[in-house]
C-alpha cells in the first residue's frame, strides 16, 4: 500500500483521508508528519512547527518610578493581559520566565510624563536577563526640548537560550527626568521559533 504525500491515510490518527484532512510535511521524505511516527520511526522536526509559549502583563495604574544614567526595573504590572502558555508572568516584580529556549517577539510600550526642562533629553529602554546578568537589547528614546511626556511601544526579535531565563524591562541609563509618572506599560513575550 503506497502513501501519496500530503494525503493521509484512511483511520490515520482519526482522519478519513482526502482533501480537509490536517497534516504537517516532513519536508524529507514528503510523508505526513504524523503517519511516519504512528510507524514507529522519528521524524525530523519541521522549524515552521512552533510549540506555542506567551505571557502578557500590563499596568494602567499611575506610578512614580526614577529615570537617571543607573536603571530602573519595571515592577507592579497589575494585570495578565491572556492566560500565559509556557512563559510565566511574575507580575510584581516585573519578570517574564521563558522557561523553554528558543526566538521570542518582545513586546513594550509604555507611557511617562515627566518635567519640562529647556533643553532636550534621552533616555534607554532595554530588556535584561536577570538570571545571566546580560542585555538583550536596548532602545534609546530622544525627548525634544520644552517636552512633558513620552510614549513608546517596540516589538524586537530575542533569542532565549536555555530555560528558565528571567527578563524584564527596565528604563535609564541616559538623562535624569524629573518626577516620573509611569502612566501604563505593557510588556510580552511570545515565542516564534523553537
Amino acid at each position: 500500500m503506497g502513501v501519496t504525500p500530503g494525503v493521509p491515510p484512511a483511520g490515520a490518527f482519526g482522519s478519513t483521508g482526502g482533501q480537509g484532512s490536517p497534516i504537517v510535511i516532513n519536508d524529507a521524505t514528503a510523508q505526513p508528519f504524523y503517519y511516519k511516527a504512528r510507524q514507529g520511526v522519528t521524524p525530523l522536526a519541521d522549524p515552521r512547527v512552533v510549540n506555542a509559549a506567551y505571557a502578557q502583563i500590563n499596568s494602567l495604574t499611575p506610578m512614580n518610578i526614577v529615570v537617571n544614567a543607573g536603571w530602573t526595573p519595571m515592577v507592579n504590572y497589575l494585570n495578565s493581559m491572556v492566560d500565559p502558555v509556557i512563559v510565566v508572568p511574575d507580575r510584581a516584580n516585573g519578570t517574564l520566565s521563558t522557561t523553554e529556549a528558543g526566538v521570542y517577539l518582545l513586546n513594550i510600550s509604555f507611557d511617562l510624563t515627566f518635567n519640562e526642562v529647556n533643553a532636550s533629553q534621552n533616555y534607554f529602554a532595554r530588556i535584561f536577563n536577570v538570571t545571566d546578568s546580560l542585555e538583550m537589547a536596548n532602545l534609546e528614546f530622544f525627548v525634544g526640548r520644552n517636552t512633558g511626556g513620552s510614549s513608546a511601544g517596540v516589538s524586537i526579535l530575542a533569542n532565549a537560550t536555555g530555560g528558565g531565563k528571567l527578563i524584564r524591562l527596565e528604563l535609564g541609563g541616559g538623562d535624569t527626568l524629573a518626577n516620573v509618572v509611569r502612566k501604563s506599560i505593557t510588556f510580552g513575550a511570545h515565542r516564534v521559533s523553537n
